[in-house]
């Protein structure tokens, strides 16, 4: 999990990660190539580059009082794929936690994937913080 105080106000924070789009985008490499509503949620497919191939995933994504969860419907590689989302305003800012657990039914250590992960939300968060410069 990463946990971070940006200089911004939820509203503003909301306004840049409101949509699969605009969160994938954050980290460069995700494309949204589907989405259907489902209900106050979103069923939506995401394709991401691979260790060793695409890789594409079916969550369902659905606001909470404090921000957004992502859970794994189906995928032909990830076993499991969650994300959760929360913003809280604090003093200076804005709170935000984002975890993401992910596990892959491919022959690949779990230390592997979690370096991935803790290395694609960093660069995530630093693209975040310069487009709340813009």
């Amino acid at each position: 999990m990463v946990e971070v105080i940006l200089p911004a106000t939820e509203s503003e924070l909301r306004a840049q990660l409101d949509t699969p789009e605009e969160l994938a985008s954050l980290h460069g490499d995700a494309v949204i190539v589907e989405r259907i509503a489902d209900g106050a949620c979103e069923l939506i497919t995401t394709e991401t580059p691979g260790l060793f191939s695409a890789m594409s995933y079916k969550a369902r994504r659905c606001p909470t009082g404090l921000g957004w969860t992502q859970n794994l419907v189906s995928s032909d590689h990830y076993t499991v794929n969650d994300t959760i989302i929360e913003l809280e305003e604090v003093e200076g800012g804005t709170r935000m936690r984002y975890q993401v657990r992910a596990q892959v039914g491919l022959p690949v250590g779990q230390s592997l994937i979690n370096s991935r992960i803790a290395k694609s939300m960093t660069e995530a968060i630093d693209r975040l913080r310069l487009r709340l410069q813009e």
